[in-house]
């Protein structure tokens, strides 16, 4: 095989540095736009101020408490609020990264129709056409995971107005299993909230409580209190499929595939009395479930074994029944979601309408079904009138007919347009766009995000 030649030669080399080089000061030009001062500045602002305000922002449909600091009107950095029982003054990635995605170049501007840019008028004649004199009984509107009271309270004047239309909410990522389960060991729907500050063992069998989540940063600082306040360490066993932040903080770990995690759990629960019968498993997870239930029997209501969400419910409440058994710092609590329909039904019920056509308007608030759903996309072309509603252009709002701006989470906008006043609160689902996509039946309309996006 003859030797490897560089193609590229030093002096074409150096042509290529001197190239970059340019274009990097090219790109640092003057932009190509008039830059204005701020006209009518509010009363008490002092330029170069620095503001905090304390507000909140929501992962999975659940609110977290933040610190926004403010400069000259424009947040530029989220900080914990230490009151907070979610946040404890501490952040994650996720908090972190809802900066970004306010200044997000490629955030929607403007409503998108099925002819492109759209107008709001057309919009406004085409569910008059469907909703004028009707029940809503072909309107469903689709959400995310929503607890909050103010958006829960225009969803029930929307039906009020519309008695017959449906609110369905759908969570990528749910507690449908664990939920099922907790019915079955207590007969009913409760939600498993683990002290780790007062563990002194803690078993996680495909279980991940160190890390992505609604409730990673007060799980963590528990965990992590509890370790420093206690002469001897918590020790962490993890049997996982793959690693995860708990598993990298273990003192023990071992691999298992996620078919075999109710059988570690039966062995668990046979050293505590339950007949479970036998389990093959591989060396090292055996070894490991001994050296944990030898541990678990001697740290009585110090000792926690946490499933993970995606076990089967059998295994959940087999779980529940562990944790009894070892009287496990745990506390069961009604779920804070106020729908009881397992979101895997709400989705699967949802698409058996759309494609039987009985769904004529569909409107998407949050969330990213076509990409997250299987067959989402194919039922949702047989809806006649199809409205997303985000901050971003994704695979829903790419099927939709109708694409609607919503105000971000940390937003608060105030302008008038058309000879109108359109307020924009605190959108963090878009209940501004829900008030702009109906409230025009009203004698006197308020927009939202969608009209003030749109301009003068």
């Amino acid at each position: 095989m003859p030797p490897l030649r560089a193609t590229l030669d030093r002096r074409d080399a150096l042509r290529l540095i001197a190239a970059g080089a340019v274009a990097s000061l090219a790109s640092c030009q003057r932009p190509k736009e008039r830059l204005v001062p701020q006209a009518n500045q509010p009363d008490g602002e002092v330029p170069g101020n620095v503001r905090l305000y304390s507000t909140a922002i929501t992962l999975s449909g659940y609110a977290r408490g933040v610190t926004g600091r403010v400069v000259d009107g424009r947040p530029i950095k989220l900080e914990g609020l230490a009151t907070h029982p979610a946040s404890l003054g501490a952040t994650d990635v996720f908090a972190e990264q809802a900066i970004l995605d306010l200044y997000d170049p490629q955030r929607l501007r403007a409503p998108v129709g099925p002819d492109g840019l759209g107008d709001l008028d057309a919009l406004r004649l085409a569910l008059d056409r469907r909703l004028d004199r009707s029940d809503g009984r072909g309107l469903r509107l689709l959400t995310e995971r929503v607890t909050s009271p103010t958006f829960l309270a225009r969803v029930a004047e929307l039906k009020r107005r519309f008695p017959a239309m449906r609110h369905v909410r759908y969570e990528a990522i749910d507690d449908d299993r664990a939920l099922a389960g907790s019915a079955l060991a207590h007969g009913r729907r409760l939600a498993m909230r683990p002290r780790l500050a007062d563990v002194d063992v803690i078993v996680a069998l495909d279980a991940d409580p160190l890390g992505p989540g609604p409730e990673q940063v007060a799980l963590a600082r528990a965990w992590s209190e509890g370790r420093r306040a206690r002469d001897r360490r918590t020790m962490l066993f993890v049997l996982e499929p793959s690693m995860t932040a708990t598993g990298v903080m273990a003192d023990r770990r071992a691999a298992l595939h996620p078919a075999m995690i109710g059988d570690a759990l039966r062995v668990l629960a046979g050293g505590l009395g339950a007949e479970a019968g036998d389990a093959r498993l591989p060396a090292s997870a055996a070894a490991l479930l001994r050296t944990a239930s030898a541990r678990l029997k001697r740290a009585q209501g110090r000792a926690v074994l946490l499933v993970g969400r995606d076990q089967p419910a059998e295994v959940h409440a087999l779980a529940a029944w562990v944790n009894a058994r070892l009287a496990a710092p745990v506390d069961w609590i009604a779920p804070v979601d106020p729908d009881p329909t397992p979101h895997g039904e709400a989705i699967a019920g949802l698409m058996t309408e759309m494609t039987s056509g009985a769904v004529d308007t569909l409107m998407v608030m949050g969330g990213n079904p076509a990409y997250h759903v299987p067959g989402f996309a194919g039922a949702l072309a047989r809806v006649p009138l199809s409205i997303s509603c985000g901050t971003l252009a994704d695979e829903t709002s790419a099927r939709c007919r109708w694409t609607l701006p919503v105000s971000h989470e940390l937003e608060s906008v105030a302008r008038r347009a058309r000879g109108r006043r359109y307020r924009v609160g605190r959108a963090a689902a878009g209940p501004s766009a829900l008030r702009h996509a109906f409230a025009h039946r009203a004698a006197r309309p308020t927009c939202g995000a969608a009209c003030a996006a749109v301009g003068p």
